[in-house]
């Protein structure tokens, strides 16, 4: 995610609290809000993290759905952080492998064994060092990109 940001160049400032798995989300946001500090959740679209979503809207916002969007961001049509990029963008900046892929980015991931964390790490990398920059990506991984980013920038105050 912060490579996305990055990416960019979203000025905003914000952070990002890796959950590392969707079964954690909602303790971290009761940590959150004891500690008293402003936040938006960001779920994807796969099931782990749609049902998690559901569950906080019905727990924490009483599933009132004008509360709930002030800090809640469901990228619906995407399963994973890595599907914010075409297939193209994802094969060549974030795997690098030359093959194929007929399945969603974060399908491939589960498919071939690839540890999400190093992948992120790395990418994240190349991006720092100036080696993967916005204008590198194709039209579909740039919409995607701005569409996430148009999205936070409206609930980050």
């Amino acid at each position: 995610m912060k490579a996305i940001v990055a990416l960019t160049g979203f000025e905003k400032e914000c952070y990002f609290l890796p959950a590392s798995g969707a079964e954690s989300i909602p303790m971290m946001v009761n940590i959150l809000m004891g500690w008293g500090i402003d936040y938006i959740i960001l779920n994807f679209g796969n099931s782990e993290e749609r049902a998690v979503h559901e569950k906080l809207m019905k727990e924490q916002y009483d599933n009132k759905i004008d509360l709930a969007s002030k800090q809640m961001l469901l990228m619906d049509f995407h399963p994973d952080a890595e599907d914010l990029f075409s297939t193209i963008d994802f094969k060549k900046y974030v795997v690098k492998v030359r093959e194929g892929i007929t399945v969603k980015n974060s399908e491939y991931l589960i498919d071939n064994n690839y540890s999400r964390a190093i992948l992120a790490s790395n990418f994240l990398q190349e991006v720092n060092n100036g080696n993967v920059n916005f204008k590198n990506l194709d039209e579909e991984t740039q919409e995607n990109l701005n569409q996430f980013i148009q999205q936070m920038a409206a609930l980050l105050k």
